[in-house]
């Protein structure tokens, strides 16, 4: 710490709600739904990582990085009724380029805010994210995946359909944008998705009762039929 005036005030279920969390003005979709990821299944990790300073600052310490100073009213972009999004999202911004175009390191952010690897796969022909040599139940194998990086809590990125080899299957997603993948359900055996900028023109049925804006389900087959991209925390 710089000073004795900083001090972590932040608390986990108050300040640190993914449902706060709204892209802003720049684009960075591969960033944001990182972070209502990690706000989603892991919140404790996001609050610690910020300290608060009276004069109207943040110091933000991201894995394996040397802490930040941030004024979030002068450097971020992002929109939370916190301030949490805010700073996480502009302490990003002096170690990378945040609306750089990602169309295969989309799962960047993942790594940025865990400090773990992550694995990527394509589907630009959609054909599946399986790995190639897996001919058979690919269907199968991607319900799987998204089951298991559910149960081990780990952070999970759509990439956007590229609007050339696939399209999306629904005229209410966005081709080239990223979403948050943020659970599989096996009790209805859809995919609980949110867009990151918190709102969408969504049909009743996609959306349920009681959940923030921005969600909504897709079975596993029209996940891998709208999207080219899915990246997966590692341990």
């Amino acid at each position: 710490m710089k000073n004795g005036h900083y001090r972590q005030v932040l608390d986990m279920q108050t300040d640190i709600e993914y449902q706060t969390c709204q892209q802003g003005e720049w684009q960075d979709c591969w960033l944001i739904s990182a972070v209502v990821g990690l706000a989603f299944k892991r919140p404790h990790e996001i609050q610690g990582m910020l300290q608060e300073a009276g004069d109207g600052s943040y110091e933000v310490t991201l894995p394996g990085q040397d802490p930040v100073v941030i004024r979030t009213q002068d450097e971020a972009k992002a929109t939370s009724n916190g301030i949490w999004a805010q700073a996480i999202e502009a302490a990003i911004g002096r170690f990378t380029d945040v609306t750089a175009v990602r169309v295969f390191s989309f799962g960047e952010g993942i790594s940025l805010l865990t400090g773990h690897s992550r694995t990527g796969y394509t589907n630009v022909t959609g054909a599946g994210f399986a790995p190639g040599w897996r001919v058979w139940s690919r269907s199968a194998w991607f319900e799987h995946r998204v089951a298991d990086a559910t149960v081990r809590n780990r952070l999970m990125v759509l990439g956007g359909s590229d609007g050339y080899w696939t399209t999306p299957k629904f005229d209410w997603l966005i081709p080239q944008h990223c979403y948050a993948l943020l659970a599989y359900e096996p009790e209805t055996r859809t995919c609980r998705i949110r867009n990151p900028y918190g709102n969408g023109d969504f049909p009743d049925e996609r959306k349920r009762v009681g959940y923030g804006p921005g969600e909504f389900w897709l079975t596993p087959d029209e996940v891998q039929g709208s999207f080219c991209g899915f990246t997966v925390e590692d341990d």
